[in-house]
């Protein structure tokens, strides 16, 4: 099904007007290129910090930092400058973005087919693997790496269901690419053996145990945060319309929430814009029935009461209608 975004992108240049959309489009490479800095001096600070720390509630806090800079930053970073913008040309962004596809373990052209989710708001290569997740156990064991590991290898996978991505045909080129891009992943976990070899603690305390404790909770939060409700009967509901305060903006750089679901009206808007344009949506969308969600309601949702992805979801405290993911 092909979403029908041209009606909001409509409605909210009306009503904004063409001025602020292009003030919000407005890009800066200073900003562009200091948020990349940003993000791999963090990285590397927290892997020094937490390697030098005892393990305890001090590194356990840093830990799920770390956890969020790998699995969130990174990947905010590298779809928004890389791949949505492109802000080192097109051949420079895909280096770029295969640099920062090493930290997330995911080669970047698997990723290039998220221009699919964008014209049918649906789902990417890394999103499809979510509808495995019909029972409530399922979705708490993906809470852990042993969930997250069976999940990639679709033993959680219910028996005859169909793949959300069947009818996608990636680029003649693509299968080259992403065979080209596996072993250079090959090369850096290798590289990262050697370091493991030579400084054990360093890199299992810095690196590796923050993506095996923490980094399954941030990959399965970014996912609900994004997609869990979408309204197909409702054009302007295309993402979960969680409303993001400063520091989750600052913490999930603005791609969760309100923040995701303006990227998808205006994909070329800067990350570090997406806040302020969230805000201006926001009496626009609540205008044209989309249905603000809570934190703790969206986390109740899904993991308590069972509620299906990607489907609307009956107002907070309801019975779920749609019983797809109910049973234990």
């Amino acid at each position: 099904m092909v979403w029908d975004l041209a009606t909001p992108c409509k409605a909210i240049r009306d009503d904004l007007g063409k001025d602020a959309l292009s003030r919000l489009h407005r890009k800066s490479l200073i900003s562009d290129w200091a948020l990349f800095a940003a993000t791999w001096a963090l990285f590397i600070g927290l892997w020094w910090w937490l390697a030098r720390i005892p393990l305890g509630a001090a590194w356990c806090a840093g830990a799920f930092l770390q956890a969020v800079i790998i699995f969130n930053a990174f990947y905010a970073m590298r779809h928004d400058l890389f791949f949505h913008r492109q802000i080192a040309g097109q051949k420079g962004s895909y280096a770029m973005g295969v640099l920062c596809s090493f930290v997330l373990f995911q080669p970047y052209t698997e990723h290039t087919l998220h221009e699919d989710h964008h014209v049918h708001v649906g789902w990417d290569l890394s999103e499809e693997l979510i509808t495995d997740l019909d029972r409530r156990w399922k979705r708490w064991l993906c809470l852990t790496m042993v969930g997250i590991l069976l999940l990639l290898a679709r033993r959680l996978r219910p028996p005859g269901a169909p793949r959300p991505n069947q009818g996608v045909r990636p680029p003649p080129d693509w299968a080259m690419q992403l065979k080209r891009e596996k072993r250079l992943q090959l090369a850096f976990y290798v590289l990262l053996a050697a370091a493991t070899w030579a400084w054990p603690w360093g890199v299992f305390k810095g690196y590796l145990l923050p993506v095996l404790v923490f980094g399954p909770f941030v990959l399965m939060t970014r996912f609900i945060f994004q997609h869990a409700e979408t309204d197909p009967g409702n054009a302007f509901h295309a993402a979960l319309y969680l409303r993001t305060g400063l520091f989750s903006r600052l913490l999930f750089y603005n791609a969760i929430g309100d923040g995701h679901l303006a990227h998808h009206f205006f994909p070329s808007i800067p990350l570090y814009r997406a806040g302020a344009a969230a805000d201006l949506f926001h009496p626009i969308l609540l205008k044209h029935g989309v249905r603000q969600r809570s934190l703790p309601g969206v986390l109740r949702a899904y993991f308590f009461e069972g509620r299906e992805y990607r489907t609307r979801w009956e107002p907070e405290g309801d019975k779920m209608s749609s019983p797809g993911a109910r049973g234990a």
